[in-house]
């Protein structure tokens, strides 16, 4: 008996044995069934609060989503991966976005993924939902490890956030219109500018992998780039724009408090690798990097005071027009700009003597020297160091550089240092972009047309009689043009976008296009043989041009489209060198016109444009041409032509122009004799906005 009890007992001890674990397991998901079901009550009492208090209808909340205002669809976000919103709606849902991250937030963590909780994935959404959801509700959000995102707040430490303008680029399709990118940097280091360097910097820019210039000067307009986030050491972006590109670069440093600066700081983290369809005037940095400072502060709604069109320099314009926002701005100007400040200040003898400095490779020729002054050294040995400078820079950025030349710039150390004068300050005041005028412009004119044989008398003969005077309409999407006073802008460049011009008779009904542009580019920087920089253009669009019933009624045969190039020098002086004269022997272009006519056209460019008193300018330009015309097979004769343009700032925004322009050209096809032919002259008011 007791053996068959001793049996009984082990059987029920192994019986234990093998139910524990089934018991513990039992409990263990009783228990996850019931924090599950406890998370999932709370998740619920959660989201009838924000239910009730429409909390997705606060400012706040829509910038997190980068929700901007739309044409025709409401709000919508720029953001456009899939993988920014919990929400299948969540791009034009603030309310079934929040809801949807209130949700996510009580979820269980996955062990095997702790980065991907919601939690982790959306600071700053947490940081603005938490508070509100904890004070009228009593509920506590579960707090979950997040190890990445614990790296990341590592490293803010108080935050500073300042806005940065890179100077208009003319070798990058997608940097046309310069950039603006975000300088992140320790508050305690604000005041040490050497300190700046090793801040972070956060850019939105055209993902170019794979991309050529032209696939992306075509595409670029109508969003067929990717945009993404880029965030790097800030000393990696002075490399890039400031030596690389030479590239001036203007410091806004924003007056954001420590709490202000962390939302954007939390923000970068969730849109971080996310993408944005990018258009060159619409979703480019200009508009993303404000909706980045929204976030920060939300009352200052920076986004919705921009236009349809935007470019970084509204960008600027837009914070510095903001009560307070701005502490300080600093100018870093470029390597190349530091040489061509210390080139301009030498004298004829001196620059001899720098030339000579440099085909030697040697710094006796100025040292030794009995008849240079010891000023004068001093200013050779200042621009050779900074040509040096710009030369070592360009090396480092990836330029095929001379081995010898970091032994030379030694060399030209000691022997500055044995010139006992000191470098006198640089004095550069570059054009504030703040400065310029907006960049979308309207323009109302009139016009007065002239006949190709009698200029602008009426010939009572013609049975097709001169039309009278026409009001002129005129629409450009952006930036400017050589005939604008210079102000904000660089001397020598203009960029040109979507630019159309019509003229209108109301008594007669009758509507007639003069020109459309698609893109119009000139770069027309000072030309050193050292640099070997050129003077080019580049012109896409449509036109009339002189031609049989030029401005008369007959206009059948006058529609011209083209694609225009010149390649040459340009030369610059006068204070500041805002004077400039171009020339490029090298001028092509190729079109067709409306008689279904192919033609191109080779010749030479000659071109001036300077200020003669303040915020006016005066443009000059004359061409001499031989057109090929596909009908005759052959070239005809040359032809120049001559357009000449007076302008003056009446304001920051307001234009007051008067032009005129003139060509030689075929009177009839029938006779192929020739005459000037004055186009259209303009007294014109123009307004950006």
């Amino acid at each position: 008996m007791n053996s068959r009890n001793n049996i009984f007992t082990q059987l029920g001890c192994t019986r234990a044995l093998i139910l524990l674990p089934l018991l513990f397991c039992t409990l263990t998901g009783t228990a996850s069934a019931l924090e599950h079901s406890r998370e999932s009550a709370q998740s619920q009492t959660a989201v009838a609060h924000i239910t009730e208090q429409k909390f997705w209808k606060r400012p706040q909340w829509k910038k997190l989503l980068y929700y901007a205002p739309t044409w025709f669809q409401g709000e919508r976000s720029l953001i456009d991966s899939h993988t920014f919103f919990l929400s299948a709606r969540g791009k034009s849902d603030p309310r079934l976005e929040m809801i949807a991250t209130v949700k996510a937030f009580f979820s269980p963590q996955l062990k095997h993924a702790p980065n991907q909780h919601a939690q982790c994935r959306y600071p700053a959404r947490l940081a603005f939902l938490k508070p509100l959801i904890e004070r009228g509700t009593g509920v506590t959000i579960p707090t979950v490890s997040c190890p990445q995102l614990e790296k990341y707040e590592e490293a803010w430490d108080d935050e500073t956030v300042s806005l940065v303008f890179s100077d208009y680029y003319l070798g990058n399709p997608v940097s046309l219109f310069g950039h603006v990118f975000l300088r992140l940097g320790a508050r305690q280091a604000n005041n040490q500018r050497g300190h700046q360097l090793l801040d972070l910097s956060l850019s939105f820019a055209a993902d170019l992998d794979g991309t050529s210039s032209v696939e992306a000067l075509v595409v670029g307009p109508t969003g067929g780039l990717k945009g993404r986030f880029f965030v790097n050491p800030y000393y990696l972006k002075v490399q890039e724009y400031n030596n690389a590109e030479g590239r001036d670069l203007w410091e806004h440093s924003l007056n954001f408090s420590p709490e202000e600066s962390r939302r954007v700081f939390l923000s970068i983290w969730e849109v971080a690798t996310e993408t944005i369809d990018y258009f060159y005037l619409d979703d480019n940095c200009a508009l993303v990097l404000l909706a980045v400072l929204d976030v920060g502060r939300p009352s200052m709604n920076l986004t919705a005071k921009l236009q349809n069109w935007v470019t970084p320099a509204d960008t600027v314009k837009v914070v510095a027009e903001e009560p307070g926002l701005i502490q300080k701005t600093e100018h870093r100007p470029s390597s190349l700009s530091r040489f061509q400040e210390r080139y301009a200040a030498l004298k004829s003898d001196e620059r001899e003597a720098f030339e000579e400095l440099l085909r030697q490779r040697s710094s006796e020729s100025v040292g030794n020297s009995l008849e240079l002054s010891t000023a004068a050294k001093s200013r050779i040995l200042d621009a050779g160091l900074e040509f040096l400078d710009h030369s070592l820079k360009l090396s480092a950025a990836g330029q095929p550089q001379h081995e010898s030349d970091r032994q030379f710039r030694s060399q030209l150390l000691a022997s500055r240092a044995r010139v006992r004068v000191p470098s006198p300050p640089l004095q550069m005041r570059p054009p504030s972009p703040k400065l310029g005028h907006d960049t979308r412009r309207m323009g109302v004119s009139w016009l007065v047309p002239s006949d190709p044989l009698n200029g602008w008398s009426r010939s009572p003969a013609r049975e097709d009689p001169l039309l009278p005077p026409a009001l002129g309409i005129d629409f450009r999407a952006a930036l400017h043009d050589l005939g604008s006073p210079i102000d904000g802008y660089p001397p020598g460049v203009a960029i040109e976008f979507f630019h159309l011009a019509a003229s209108v008779w109301p008594s007669q009904g009758r509507f007639q296009a003069e020109r459309a542009t698609l893109i119009g580019v000139h770069s027309g920087q000072k030309y050193q043989a050292l640099l070997q920089n050129f003077a080019w253009e580049l012109q896409l669009g449509w036109e009339r041009s002189p031609c049989q019933g030029y401005l008369l009624r007959d206009t059948s045969k006058c529609g011209y489209g083209f694609v225009r190039g010149g390649l040459g020098l340009a030369l610059a002086g006068g204070a500041q060198e805002q004077q400039f004269v171009y020339f490029h022997p090298l001028h092509m272009s190729a079109g067709w016109h409306n008689s279904q006519r192919a033609t191109a056209d080779t010749g030479a460019v000659l071109g001036a444009h300077f200020t003669p008193w303040n915020k006016s300018r005066i443009h000059l330009r004359s061409s001499l041409s031989r057109r090929f015309t596909q009908a005759s097979g052959d070239f005809g004769r040359f032809s120049p032509h001559v357009s000449l343009s007076w302008a003056q700032l009446l304001s920051q925004n307001v234009e007051l122009r008067l032009s005129t322009s003139g060509q030689m050209t075929t009177s009839t096809e029938e006779s192929q004799s020739e005459a000037w032919a004055w186009g259209l002259s303009s007294l014109a008011a123009f307004y950006s906005f």
